[in-house]
């Protein structure tokens, strides 16, 4: 939660309709499947995809659409490729960590991006 998954997805890939933020309108509450601005939909089918955090304490039921993101990339096996957009200073041995652990069997591909490390070294 509160990594930048979204900021990510405005900034890299223009995707500026997306709200994103801490407030409560900036939230992500479900899984969003964006075509990449380069794709197409007849030829080149590629989707971002951006979530909710998950393991946010009070709001599991972001948990449940995630392990459905989960079951997806089973399907797709190895056309996914997975960017985990960490936050720096989150223990990672805790369910979002398996949870990561589970797409990554489904996987071949698979990046992780840690964002705030600028606050480590204030």
């Amino acid at each position: 939660p509160d990594a930048g998954k979204t900021t990510l997805l405005r900034e890299v890939f223009g995707l500026r309709h997306l709200k994103a933020g801490l407030a409560e309108e900036g939230r992500t509450d479900e899984v969003l499947f964006e075509l990449h601005p380069r794709g197409d939909l007849r030829f080149r089918p590629v989707y971002l995809v951006d979530s909710p955090g998950f393991g946010d304490g009070e709001h599991l039921h972001r948990n449940d659409m995630g392990r459905l993101l989960l079951r997806a990339c089973d399907w797709l096996g190895s056309n996914v490729t997975l960017l985990w957009v960490l936050r720096a200073g989150r223990h990672t041995k805790d369910e979002a960590y398996r949870f990561v652990s589970g797409i990554a069997q489904s996987t071949q591909r698979l990046l992780v991006l840690v964002t705030h490390m600028d606050k480590l070294f204030e």
